[in-house]
């Protein structure tokens, strides 16, 4: 499985086949391969992992986050 986190809470799920292996390719942030459809906006907090993320340890981070912002 895949999973995504948005705002300390998942946000989805995607089941893979198989083991996922990393293709090789860059990663991109808030856009796909360089093409159109770029994000506008702030990015705060990113991590990138090989397991999945504790909930408890999410919701701590974020609300670390949120504080930094008020």
């Amino acid at each position: 499985m895949i999973y995504a986190y948005a705002n300390g809470r998942t946000a989805g799920a995607a089941r893979t086949s198989g083991t996922y292996h990393n293709c090789g390719s860059p990663l991109y942030v808030g856009n796909f391969g360089m093409q159109r459809g770029f994000f506008f906006g702030d990015i705060k907090e990113l991590k990138i992992s090989n397991n999945r993320c504790n909930p408890k340890e999410l919701s701590r981070i974020w609300d670390k986050v949120k504080n930094i912002e008020e």
